[in-house]
């Protein structure tokens, strides 16, 4: 009885074959079983972003140095944005992670090139599981930083067992894909985001979306990210991670992460709705490459202060000198960081965003959630079918799915928490026999007694 345990329309489950599983891809469950099997599946949402600190550190230590690295590390670790995704269990923060992990291989490959190719692929692979589509796009930029080296006959061996290990890494996880959607939709080419009724339609310029839609998407996500990123002040905005391009870079590793940044987050444009849920997350992905050009673009700017104010002066400074003609840049971000990430942990900020949380406190602050659990445990209810027959629309959906996950995996815990089933609850009570119903309503929160659950045919509950 489907219709008991849906939260959301179109419905979050697929079953097929008598399998049951989420639409979502593999990547990020997979993450969450590894939780699981030690009795924490919580833990590895922080566990993967304190990773993905340290992967920042070296992915922008091998592309630009020991200085950039350490401040992308510090600004990621400070970013409103990424401590809200690292604190829930939705998939962004698996993906930033994997995501990371490629680039910290690729730019390593000089030492060992068939080891880090083979891992790098193997993690963009992961990112494919977890966020197909931002895997797909950003294919040929990392298509270009593997292949450019190529162009060059003195790094054209290592590039190509680069670019044969990446492959190989990479096609594992396709061939995964692949199993993992015949398992659950019974088609290797079809996943469960096409599986599940009308999700398949919530991608592309077609039906409720449109070109003009999509724009307006990223204007919103735009305006979103500029709130959260960083969480300072909006006259700031992202000038630091333009910079490298406004004071003339050449660079081609800033043009690469310009370009992956810019594509992801270009592509959100193509999903019918803007869904601000803890930040712009259907761009979330692109955070890692702001966060690089943010730190990189402190770099530039401190690097040409330091030279110009050497210039005015006197020309043969030591490099002790320009660095500390330089600091106050270093000093100015890292301030302004500092701040506004105690800003928003103490719930000090000044934007409001519905479906952001304004403060570390609101991220977990639920009290209709709370007030409801709370007259349960009043009720102290075993061996029984909680009815839910209230259930207000909440941000994203009904507040049945504050109450789904609770149940067991198999739907025959001490407590079911079903949705009213209106003239189908005969028959669903019949499937949980011999059970205390409990009849509730979520806001205003309630929950009373309503009898029992039959017995089965020629059986007694005694």
């Amino acid at each position: 009885m489907p219709q008991a345990f849906a939260f959301t329309e179109p419905p979050f489950m697929i079953d097929f074959d008598g399998r049951w599983a989420t639409f979502y891809t593999s990547g990020h469950p997979l993450m969450l079983a590894l939780g699981w099997l030690v009795g924490a599946p919580w833990l590895m949402p922080p566990l993967l972003g304190a990773l993905s600190v340290v992967l920042m550190f070296i992915v922008g230590r091998n592309l630009f140095g020991a200085t950039t690295g350490l401040l992308a590390a510090a600004l990621l670790a400070m970013s409103p944005f990424f401590l809200m995704n690292a604190s829930t269990f939705m998939s962004h923060n698996t993906a930033g992670f994997f995501l990371l992990a490629s680039l910290a291989a690729l730019t390593a490959s000089k030492r060992n090139p068939i080891a880090m190719g083979l891992l790098g692929g193997l993690a963009f692979g992961m990112l494919f599981n977890t966020r197909p589509l931002s895997g797909a796009v950003l294919t040929l930029p990392f298509a270009g930083l593997i292949l450019a080296p190529m162009l060059s006959a003195r790094t054209r061996p290592r590039a190509t067992r680069v670019a044969v290990a990446f492959a190989i890494g990479g096609g594992l996880m396709l061939i995964w894909y692949a199993f993992y959607n015949y398992s659950t939709t019974g088609s290797p080419l079809t996943n469960g985001y096409q599986a599940a009724g009308g999700l398949g339609d919530s991608v592309g310029f077609s039906g409720n979306n449109s070109i003009a839609g999509g724009l307006d998407n990223e204007v919103a996500n735009l305006a979103a990210i500029l709130l959260v990123m960083n969480g300072w002040p909006l006259f700031i905005g992202l000038a630091f991670a333009i910079a490298p391009f406004a004071l003339g870079t050449r660079a081609p590793y800033d043009w690469f992460l310009l370009a992956c940044g810019a594509l992801v987050f270009a592509s959100a444009a193509i999903f019918v709705a803007y869904s601000p849920v803890y930040g712009p997350r259907y761009v979330y992905e692109a955070l890692p490459f702001f966060i690089l050009l943010t730190a990189r673009g402190a770099d530039v700017t401190a690097a040409r202060l330091g030279d110009a104010i050497t210039a005015l002066g006197d020309r043969t400074a030591s490099q002790r000198d320009h660095l500390a003609a330089a600091l106050p840049v270093y000093v100015l971000i890292v301030g302004v960081a500092i701040f506004a990430s105690y800003s928003w942990v103490g719930g000090r900020n000044s934007w409001r965003l519905d479906g952001i949380p304004f403060s570390a406190r609101a991220i977990w602050s639920d009290e209709d959630e709370m007030k409801f659990l709370d007259r349960v445990a009043a009720a102290n209810p075993h061996h029984a079918i909680v009815v839910l027959q209230s259930c207000p629309y909440i941000f994203g959906g009904s507040c049945y799915e504050n109450l789904f996950w609770r149940n067991a995996p198999t739907l025959d815990g001490d407590i079911v928490y079903v949705t009213d089933a209106g003239a189908e609850d005969a028959r669903l009570f019949a499937a949980y026999p011999c059970r205390t119903i409990f009849y509730a309503t979520y806001s205003p929160a309630s929950i009373t007694p309503g009898g029992a659950t039959p017995a089965k045919t020629g059986e007694t509950c005694s």
